[in-house]
């Protein structure tokens, strides 16, 4: 049970409070769910890659079986060693200065972050979090501008030059359209350099009341899904038999 302003979802590994805990089926993939639906089957992780599958519980494990035990620490396979970073042929942008044009930053230790649905990108530290869950597309990305009328809500750039990307007023929706088109007023469209709007979330409703009282504040919640303290929320770790 944390509190509920705690990040969760994509790019974090928590699922939100009042996401579905769905186990999976025999035999099939577990990493993300961390149960199985049939009571006799566990879900065991292979060692040293990201799979997990549900198998009968009394399958042999640990050793040299390539499975980790039931209600063991999962590992965490190592991830490549990224290539160093090439140098910049222009010099490239100062740190915290603007990259968009050059991709490059002249401190290797900072990266070029583009900002997702914008036409602007930022020389910042390479530790900073990008991607998923995050407004920063990771250094290195490929900044694919979109056709002319395709959807640019997340590149916020078109490939032809005589075309824009508008975004709708209210919604998460942006096209690439004529950069001449109207924009503004009753259009529905915000104009071309126009700071875009973020369509506010609906409002969630209020969480029900446990009828167990509920685990603890920072405690474990993962048989009730509930917190006695209706300001924390059941958080179950992704891959993880835990919340």
């Amino acid at each position: 049970c944390l509190p509920r302003d705690r990040a969760c979802g994509g790019g974090t590994p928590y699922l939100c409070p009042g996401s579905t805990w769905t186990c999976a089926e025999p035999y099939a993939d577990c990493l993300e769910s961390g149960c199985c639906a049939d009571a006799s089957f566990g879900c065991f992780k292979k060692v040293g890659l990201q799979y997990a599958q549900c198998l009968p519980s009394s399958r042999a494990c640990g050793g040299d079986s390539g499975l980790l035990c039931l209600g063991e620490a999962w590992d965490v396979p190592p991830s490549a060693p990224s290539a160093p970073p090439l140098p910049c042929l222009d010099g490239g942008a100062a740190s915290f200065g603007d990259c968009y044009e050059t991709h490059c930053c002249a401190d290797e230790a900072f990266g070029c972050f583009k900002l997702i649905g914008k036409q602007y990108a930022l020389c910042l530290p390479r530790d900073r979090a990008c991607g998923g869950g995050t407004p920063y597309l990771c250094p290195g990305s490929t900044w694919t501008c979109a056709e002319p009328y395709a959807d640019c809500l997340e590149s916020g750039c078109c490939a032809d030059a005589s075309f824009g990307c508008f975004k709708k007023v209210g919604l998460q929706y942006a096209q690439c359209l004529p950069s001449s088109r109207a924009c503004g007023g009753d259009s529905g469209l915000l104009c071309l350099g126009e700071a875009w709007d973020v369509p506010p979330s609906a409002p969630s409703a209020p969480p029900l009341p446990c009828l167990d009282g509920g685990a603890a504040s920072f405690g474990d919640c993962y048989e009730t899904h509930c917190c006695a303290d209706e300001a924390f929320g059941c958080f179950k770790l992704i891959g993880k038999q835990y919340a």
